[in-house]
């Protein structure tokens, strides 16, 4: 009995989570074709979003880190190295709105 629970519970949440992942593209898309204008202000975020995370990955090192035991490569790291760039950026931008928009209400 406790097989069949389990074996039919993996298969039903892979069942759950098609349809959550369905539904995750399919009204968003529906919205986008709704109001092209939202639209176009979603697409220049997402272009802005990948336009600094490839100037993250352009400012990051490619050089290989030795360990103890084992060594990671040059483009692991440099991977790793954006990743942390762009973390501090999207932080700092985001610290930086909040005070923006704090002065900004304090002046209306």
């Amino acid at each position: 009995m406790e097989d069949f629970v389990v074996n039919y519970g993996i298969i039903f949440g892979y069942i759950i989570f098609g349809i959550a992942a369905l539904s995750a593209l399919i009204f968003p898309a529906i919205q986008l074709f709704q109001d092209l204008k939202k639209a176009l202000t979603g697409l220049a975020s997402i272009v802005a979003l990948v336009l600094l995370y490839l100037l993250c990955f352009m400012m990051a090192k490619s050089e290989p880190l030795v360990l103890v035991d084992e060594t990671v490569s040059a483009e692991t790291m440099r991977f790793v190295e954006a990743n942390i760039y762009m973390g501090y950026t999207t932080f700092a931008v985001s610290i930086l709105a909040v005070v923006y928009v704090s002065v900004a209400r304090f002046f209306k």
